[in-house]
């Protein structure tokens, strides 16, 4: 199987599978992100999703206007479920792009090794 193949599977798939499968399992059965994990590092982790929910635009004010208390909606529930998508999509690719330049050059350094020790 080649390598665009595989990484089609792995990113897009793995990334649609992984969008959806909160969504459509009860959530209560998938883990969850030990108590230790800073906020921080999940912020840059996962920048799609701040960018996805800036773009579904504001959510709704179910709270005084002191007091504002924002209830997301369905939109934005999409654009969270595409921000983790996004991102096993961007990471899984910048793997297989490290993977492919490194075979890339294991095989460059192999031929010319190979074209010196008949020299």
């Amino acid at each position: 199987m080649r390598l665009i193949w595989k990484w089609l599977i792995v990113a897009i798939g793995g990334g649609l599978l992984i969008m959806w499968l909160p969504t459509l399992t009860n959530s209560e059965l998938l883990p969850s992100l030990p108590d230790w994990v800073p906020d921080f590092l999940l912020d840059i982790l996962f920048w799609p999703i701040p960018l996805c929910l800036k773009l579904s635009g504001p959510g709704l004010n179910i709270g005084t206007p002191d007091k504002p208390f924002i209830e997301a909606t369905p939109l934005q529930l999409f654009a969270i479920d595409a921000g983790v998508g996004i991102s096993w999509m961007f990471y899984s690719s910048l793997a297989f792009l490290i993977f492919w330049i490194a075979q890339r050059h294991h095989s460059q350094v192999s031929t010319s090794n190979q074209n010196h020790a008949r020299s």
